[in-house]
């Protein structure tokens, strides 16, 4: 089982061996899911990292060879930062994937983390490969690519081409840096002193290629460490996936108590969702849990596309 432990900035996530017995349940919190987690356009404009990824997908060899050299090694572990949509149940992957989200990169960087690190931290990596584009020659300015339009199309066919294929990748790498700072920035104006929110887009891959997940992870009725009472823990998220359509969720934890709600734009997925309750609670017990509800309820195409 996966703790989370209030760290701020950081986000501690030690793993539990031993599973808790389960106390009773108490009156649960309101299980609304915010709309913002589950507009498509939100999902849209979330998806940086999975742009990235398709358009390199796309790509040829040739046209691979024609990024900076220093630049590959980092598309490389840029792939392998995407997990596959089952291993994000493990409790273990999903604590190296939020670690690894690039939220919490300055607070590793202001600890004792190896440069290394920069070589699996989203964030890191990213940055990595803008300092690549930045190294391509001092005649090409900062981002490595020509100065005006008008000497670009002076360029023989298979140098614009390049020249494209550079602008591109540079300009969706500079767009998924700018959602991780969003991220940062939103999480600590969600800081005080009864509740704090982490936001994140993790890097995840389905059969159909790679898949956004956007989550959140928040602390309510913050308690001082001397305090007797305990806070309640929480984590939204919402998901975009090719047969089911858009999906969102919502989980609170009491005690040892977990209520879920979840949302479907699809009347088949909602009806597939309800039925995995036997399924939910059987692994909540395994985990020292109880499941004390479960809700799913159809979405409205007003609440999908305002």
């Amino acid at each position: 089982m996966l703790k989370v432990e209030s760290g701020y900035p950081q986000l501690r996530l030690p793993l539990l061996v031993d599973a808790v017995k389960p106390a009773e349940a108490q009156t649960p919190p309101a299980l609304v899911l915010p709309a913002h987690m589950l507009t498509s356009k939100n999902a849209i404009a979330q998806s940086s990292l999975s742009h990235i990824l398709l358009y390199l997908n796309s790509l040829s060899p040739d046209a691979i060879k024609a990024l900076p050299g220093s630049v590959l090694p980092q598309l490389d572990n840029l792939k392998k930062s995407l997990s596959k949509l089952g291993e994000l149940g493990t409790p273990a992957k999903l604590k190296s994937v939020l670690e690894n989200s690039g939220v919490f990169l300055e607070s590793k960087l202001l600890g004792s983390a190896s440069k290394s690190m920069l070589n699996t931290d989203l964030k890191g990596i990213l940055l990595q490969i803008l300092h690549g584009f930045s190294e391509m020659g001092q005649s090409k300015g900062q981002s490595g690519l020509s100065n005006s339009v008008p000497e670009a199309y002076r360029m023989p066919l298979d140098s614009r081409r390049s020249e494209s294929v550079k602008l591109e990748v540079l300009l969706r790498v500079e767009s998924a840096l700018g959602r991780i700072t969003h991220q940062q920035k939103t999480t600590l104006e969600e800081n005080s002193s009864e509740q704090q929110r982490w936001f994140f887009e993790l890097p995840a891959t389905s059969t159909a290629g790679p898949v956004p997940i956007s989550l959140s992870i928040y602390q309510e009725n913050r308690a001082s460490p001397s305090s007797q009472e305990s806070s309640n823990w929480g984590a939204e998220f919402s998901i975009k996936l090719q047969h089911h359509g858009l999906i969102g969720a919502k989980l609170s934890l009491v005690r040892n108590t977990v209520f879920v709600s979840l949302q479907s734009a699809q009347p088949q997925t909602v009806r597939n969702l309800a039925s995995q309750k036997k399924l939910l609670n059987d692994k909540f017990h395994d985990s020292g849990l109880t499941l004390g509800a479960l809700e799913s309820t159809l979405l409205s195409e007003a609440s999908i596309n305002e």
